[in-house]
């Protein structure tokens, strides 16, 4: 038995509205009335992800059996089916057999009733769980670090999303180090916008200038950001400028990836690159200013991170002590003194 097949259909399985809504934090519900709706822009369900296939194909027999005993019917399958819409996308929330026996049919449009979920993110008939998930990741951490009302444009994608974890680091204790040199607590998205335009954008700028951007193409900002801050080991000179040591070592650390040969564009052990929804609007803030100052944007040597890690007492990242050097109280102390003070 040859299966009906939807044109350009190569989806595995469809999208769990449920999901989609709370990774997402879809909005309030909205009527929108009939319309007419390609089938192609319909990637997901309410609730029936596991009878479907990804394009609307009946997964068990005795469900083709309903299905096939429904279209018995010629009424039914003009019948409309209720969708919910997401940006340019739409999920069945009634009507799965109907919708099943108009593909089988070879209709390319279904009348449906629409309700519509806002969303500042575009949602298309292409979109994976994958990318929406990995986008869900990017959300929470602007929302948790202040980068979302800093800079609501601003994406800060990652290959592999569990790096947000130490990109949300690098900005929590930038406004930590930043509340302590100016004696008062910041808000968060004070802090934030201080750490991009301080510490994330200068890095950006420093790869740049040396042509690493060019070998690192592949890979987003933030993907470069994070590999840059790994080649630190060390603390930074005082108000927080960028010393000719920390550049040389994110700069080797940028070039030893690209000549690493058995070492791709992308995360070791994700795969492939995770991709990410897109705001609706285009472009983003940029930073302000040209000083290539940092605070905040070095992380523990491998020997200190391999102690943690062995349960030998609470280790402090060092870029956390050494950023108060910064401060009245911590000004003029050497490099090994601060090196010896966590």
């Amino acid at each position: 038995m040859v299966r009906p097949k939807l044109r350009g259909c190569d989806r595995p399985d469809l999208l769990a509205f449920e999901e989609v809504r709370r990774r997402l934090g879809l909005g309030t519900r909205l009527p929108v009335g009939r319309r007419e709706v390609a089938v192609a822009d319909i990637i997901g369900s309410v609730g029936r992800v596991d009878d479907f296939d990804g394009c609307f194909r009946a997964r068990g027999s005795k469900l083709r059996t309903a299905i096939a005993e429904r279209a018995a019917n010629p009424g039914v399958i003009d019948m409309p089916i209720a969708l919910l819409q997401v940006d340019h996308a739409y999920f069945v929330e009634d009507g799965h057999k109907r919708l099943s026996m108009s593909i089988a049919a070879g209709r390319r449009f279904v009348e449906a009733d629409v309700d519509r979920f806002q969303t500042d993110l575009h949602l298309a008939p292409g979109t994976t769980m994958a990318s929406i998930r990995a986008t869900a990741q990017e959300r929470r951490f602007r929302r948790v670090t202040g980068l979302d009302k800093a800079l609501p444009r601003r994406r800060f994608a990652l290959s592999d999303p569990a790096g947000y974890l130490e990109l949300q680091e690098s900005v929590k204790a930038h406004t930590l180090d930043y509340s302590r040199s100016i004696d008062r607590l910041v808000l968060p998205e004070e802090g934030a916008r201080h750490w991009y335009d301080t510490v994330f954008a200068p890095i950006l700028e420093i790869l740049e200038a040396n042509g690493a951007l060019r070998l690192l193409e592949t890979m987003t900002d933030a993907d470069r950001f994070l590999l840059f801050r790994r080649g630190l080991d060390g603390p930074m000179d005082r108000d927080w400028r960028i010393p000719a040591w920390a550049i040389e070592g994110g700069l080797r650390s940028a070039q030893s990836r690209f000549r690493s040969p058995s070492t791709s564009m992308h995360w070791p052990g994700t795969g492939s690159p995770a991709t990410h929804m897109t705001f609706h609007a285009s472009g983003s803030s940029s930073a302000t200013g040209s000083s290539l100052t940092v605070t905040s944007a070095i992380v523990m040597p491998p020997a200190r991170q391999a102690a943690r890690s062995n349960g030998q007492g609470s280790i402090r990242p060092r870029h956390r002590a050494f950023a108060r050097r910064c401060g009245p109280s911590g000004r003029g102390r050497s490099r090994s003194e601060w090196e010896g003070s966590d």
